[in-house]
Formats: structure tokens, sequence, C-alpha cells
């Protein structure tokens, strides 16, 4: 992706907000690139700031969405697509917008949601996720991951820990209070005292070996498409610094420039594809790492190309 950002032509002792906010992104694309996804989004946060592009915040969310910070991320989005540009806004704006909404669309797919209940929860009864307070019986959207759940009913307390995954809707969990948290130990049964059952009808972990594979592809094609994005960064800074309405100083003609403005925007078009792909491989990398589904350690084969990135598994 690239930065279109028109700056006023007058000297001053003072960085321009214009020159100040490349330097910031051209820091953030460093970091994106590097896997560094909290230092890519404070940078891009800040060239914001100093001015702020449709680009600069497609980036703030992309990276928070890597993070698997789903809900953040979706706020960021949501500002990015509502924003009403002017008729004459540079097509990379544009760009940013158009990305921002397709990759809003996944996003809010991806967003997790539970719905608790408690059988013979008072109406006083309080709902606490994570220590933040939430209503018992509604949609309750998480990020993707671990959660402690707690319910206060007077002197009786439930609680519970829950790791919601990307893309379950309206997961139904039922909590049920205990008065005495000092009930007796564990019981005949799988790992408790006179278990009988056969080792083999035990349930196993799975192997992190997908979860690790399909985090690093995840992360390769987000290294792929940022190094993408830089280029076209690059070369529509090289526009911005050498072309004004009336001409470019260094004698490119209109062809050429228009040229050079198709190129662009292709490999934008190219990175955010690539991104989009890595960045859903690498959450169900995550998610996997933490679940661990039992099955086997068979790999996913994966491709990843221009137009993102595609994982197939074998069982």
């Amino acid at each position: 992706m690239c930065v279109f950002v028109a700056i006023p032509a007058f000297a001053q002792s003072e960085p321009l907000p214009g020159d100040r906010a490349v330097a910031l992104a051209k820091e953030g694309l460093k970091h994106y690139e590097a896997g560094a996804w909290a230092e890519a989004f404070e940078k891009f946060r800040a060239a914001d700031e100093a001015l702020h592009s449709p680009v600069f915040r497609l980036y703030m969310a992309r990276a928070k969405r890597t993070l698997s910070k789903l809900l953040e991320a979706r706020v960021v989005s949501r500002e990015l697509v509502s924003e009403k540009l002017r008729d004459d806004a540079s097509p990379t704006f544009k760009q940013a917008q158009v990305d921002g909404k397709a990759e809003l669309t996944s996003l809010e797919a991806s967003i997790p949601s539970i719905v608790v209940n408690a059988p013979g929860a008072g109406a006083n009864a309080a709902l606490s996720i994570d220590g933040k307070p939430a209503f018992l019986g509604q949609p309750i959207e998480l990020d993707p991951g671990e959660h402690d759940l707690k319910i206060t009913d007077g002197a009786r307390t439930a609680s519970k820990k829950l790791t919601a995954r990307a893309g379950e809707r309206d997961v139904a969990v039922e909590m049920t209070f205990s008065s005495d948290t000092s009930g007796p130990g564990p019981g005949p049964g799988p790992g408790g005292p006179g278990d009988t059952t056969p080792k083999d009808a035990t349930a196993t972990e799975g192997s992190i070996v997908p979860g690790v594979v399909l985090i690093a592809i995840g992360g390769a094609s987000l290294i792929a498409g940022g190094v993408l994005g830089g280029l076209a960064l690059a070369m529509d800074g090289d526009i911005t610094e050498s072309c004004t309405a009336s001409g470019c100083t260094d004698g490119r003609t209109a062809d050429d420039l228009k040229s050079d403005q198709d190129t662009s925007l292709a490999m934008a078009h190219a990175s955010t594809g690539t991104l989009i792909g890595g960045g859903v491989l690498a959450a169900v990398g995550v998610v996997l790492v933490i679940v661990r589904p039992g099955g086997s350690d068979t790999a996913p084969k994966v491709t990843v190309g221009p137009a993102g990135a595609r994982a197939i598994w074998s069982f």
C-alpha cells in the first residue's frame, strides 16, 4: 500500500507535518515487515496524528487484526470506511478505503461471540468477562483466545475459563453455581483414582506443528505484503515529490506519470491480497496452537501468491 500526501510548498524551520508523517509511516512499515505489530501500530497511529491518511488507518487496522485484537481492529476499520473523502482525493486514499471495506467484511465474520446462561440465576446476578461487566443471555463479542468468565449472585459464584475461536458465533455457554467450592476430589474416571479407561480411549491433545506452520506461513505472507506495500509507498512518494498539477520536474511525461501511478496501484492491490491471506493464516495458526485439537502431525500444504494464501489440509 502506498501513501499519497499533498505537502504545501513553503519553507519552515520545523519539519512539515507531511514529512514527519511519511517518516513515521516508513518506520511503521519496517516494524510491520519485521512482525513487530504493536510497534507498527504505534508508528502508523503517530503518522496519522501528524497528517491524517486513510492508508495509515488501513495499516493500523491490519496490525491490530494480526495481534488478534479484532474488536479494536474493527473500530479503526469502521472509521476508515465511514470517512467521507473529497471528490478530488488521491487515488491511493480511495483505494485504501476500498481495501478497508473488503477487509472489514472479512474481519467482522471472524469475530467470535458467545451467549452465557446460568440456570437458577437471580435477577441481580452479574456476569463479568475478563473483569469487565457483560449481560447474561445476550450475544457477547470477544477477541480470539482465552477469557475468564465469572457470575456473582449474592453469596453464590460461578467461574469458567473459555477459549474463543475465530469465526465461531453465538456459542452457547452454560455456567452453574456451586456453594461448596471444597467439593470431593477426583473420583473414578479419566485421570482419577480407579480409572479403568483404556489409554487408547483417552482424548489426547493434538500437535502444535500445524499451528506453528500456519503462523510461519502467515507471517511470511504478511511480510511479503508489507514489502509490496513499501515498494508502492516509495513509488508514490517519488511521484508526490516530483510532480504537481502543472507537471513533473524530472522530465516525466503525462503518459509516464499515468504508467507509474498504475504500477503503484497494482502493487497496492497485490499487497492487500497477500496481507489478507497472511492475516487469516496467522490467526488460525494462533488458535490451533492454543486449542491443539486432536489429530495428526500432518502439516498443511500452503501456497502463497500475490492474490493471497491458501492452506490445504490432508487427513
